[in-house]
């Protein structure tokens, strides 16, 4: 099982209805082995069986990148993150939109990650 990259806040916040994942979701099948397109593949699937359009992903685990002692490190994070998140998920899925993690901890960063990812495809509003 994969842990965190960095420490998660305590415990799981209050979930206020919201669907959780599957504790079985790694044994389910995808005609994808590859960990990206498997994701979006089983999210496409979900979303159809319950009548969804269209989703908005949020960046949960990458909210304690704000944690991390050194602001370089979070801002080299956010950046290859969103960077991903462009370029292998959001530019090859149009259901799919997402919220971009900003480095507030470096307001420069913000600026520059908002010139850099804010007119992509399917990247929706900040976080």
């Amino acid at each position: 099982m994969g842990l965190p990259m960095f420490h998660q806040r305590g415990s799981d916040q209050e979930m206020g209805g919201r669907i959780t994942r599957s504790t079985l979701r790694r044994t389910e099948k995808s005609a994808h082995k590859d960990g990206g397109k498997r994701d979006t593949d089983l999210a496409l699937r979900w979303m159809n069986a319950m009548g969804v359009d269209y989703t908005c992903l949020f960046p949960t685990p990458m909210l304690s990148f704000g944690l991390h002692p050194q602001v370089e490190i979070e801002v080299a994070l956010s950046r290859a993150y969103n960077k991903w998140l462009c370029e292998r998920v959001l530019a090859h899925e149009p259901r799919l939109i997402s919220l971009l993690y900003l480095p507030f901890n470096d307001p420069d960063a913000c600026y520059e990650t908002v010139k850099e990812f804010g007119d992509k495809k399917a990247s929706s509003a900040f976080s």
